[in-house]
């Protein structure tokens, strides 16, 4: 009688450990499950806030592009300017 009641004590015991080591496991998958959503979430906020930044990047991009062609026109321009000025023929200077 006595190997009897110590089995059941066993199993007792045993079925306690199982159902608190699956709460234990069941509590923990919900946590994680939430932190998996929450960075889904984050994942998702940062892929549109990174293509937007991208669109910005473009048309920064495409600006300073106009700006340079303009930049470069002014700057040929001023150089021809500069090239005449200097490589100009001196004035003969008339004696009278």
């Amino acid at each position: 009688m006595n190997t009897i009641l110590q089995t059941n004590i066993f199993f007792i015991i045993t079925s306690v450990a199982v159902v608190v080591v699956l709460l234990f496991l069941i509590v923990i998958l919900s946590f994680t499950i939430l932190i998996l959503k929450d960075l889904k979430h984050l994942t998702k906020k940062g892929k549109e806030e990174g293509e937007k930044i991208l669109d910005d990047i473009g048309g920064m991009r495409s600006e300073i592009k106009a700006k340079k062609t303009a930049i470069a026109l002014f700057l040929f321009f001023l150089g021809q300017r500069i090239k005449k000025f200097f490589h100009r023929r001196p004035r003969e200077e008339e004696y009278y």
